[in-house]
């Protein structure tokens, strides 16, 4: 079996096409290829612009200063094609702020279940907590590395509902469901609400643009904010008798859209 060639998302202005170069001055990078891994001059890497494209890189110089200092790292282009990984339709997931542990969890799984953008979502039931992008962005970044993603999900700065349905409204064609633990009869007299499986059936055949999935805090949504979402354009969906936790709700739903619609 032949080893996987390590990739790595890099800047946009370290990418030098005209030349066939890369050159590389983070010294994390740098570091992790050559200290961690043990790479050298003549070994392959794969390198990603974050934008869909991957490039595939032979190191050519390590440029040092003193002993350990790493200044530099160059790499030929050999070839240039477009990275796999992506789902065919982007996938929004709103998620509610929970403890760090559990939050940080459901970043790297839904980054590696190939969501396009993952919003920390403020609800009645929610609480504050505090905001780590720089941490959330390198949970994200060292996922989709993980995983062979071309592309590093977008996780957004904390939104209530009203917000994200403004997010939502720049893109007129999605489709929207939030989850509801017991939907309430005021907020099932329209169409939707049911078990998300099937509610999909009925999309098979119109392949969706985009697809949002909004999941509440503990105790779930309160009845004015179904409402609220149901009069927004969102269809209240259930994922089945159990009472989940909101990181597994969220990996729940999106497999279960990602195998019905045949991702």
């Amino acid at each position: 079996m032949a080893l996987r060639i390590p990739r790595f998302f890099i800047p946009l202005d370290s990418i030098h096409p005209e030349q066939e170069l890369i050159t590389l001055s983070d010294r994390g990078v740098i570091e992790q290829i050559t200290k961690v891994l043990r790479l050298d001059v003549g070994n392959q890497i794969d390198l990603l612009d974050g934008r869909g494209k991957i490039y595939r890189c032979s190191i050519t110089r390590v440029q040092t200063k003193g002993r350990d200092k790493y200044v530099s790292l160059e790499a030929h282009i050999d070839l240039e094609q477009e990275a796999s990984g992506e789902c065919r339709f982007p996938i929004s997931v709103a998620l509610p702020m929970l403890r760090p542990s559990r939050f940080e969890w459901a970043l790297e799984k839904l980054t590696e279940l190939g969501v396009a953008e993952i919003v920390p979502l403020k609800t009645e039931r929610s609480v504050e907590r505090e905001q780590k992008p720089e941490r959330w962005k390198s949970i994200t970044r060292e996922a989709a590395e993980q995983c062979e993603r071309g592309v590093i999900p977008l996780t957004l700065t904390p939104m209530d509902l009203n917000e994200y349905f403004q997010h939502l409204l720049l893109d007129s064609n999605a489709t929207i469901f939030i989850c509801a633990e017991r939907l309430h009869e005021s907020a099932s007299d329209k169409s939707g609400g049911g078990a998300l499986q099937v509610v999909l059936c009925n999309l098979k055949e119109k392949a969706p643009h985009k697809i949002s999935v909004i999941v509440g805090a503990e105790g779930g949504f309160t009845q004015n904010e179904l409402i609220y979402a149901q009069n927004a354009g969102a269809m209240p969906i259930s994922l089945g008798k159990r009472i989940l936790r909101s990181e597994t709700a969220a990996i729940y739903a999106i497999a279960i859209v990602q195998a019905v619609l045949g991702e």
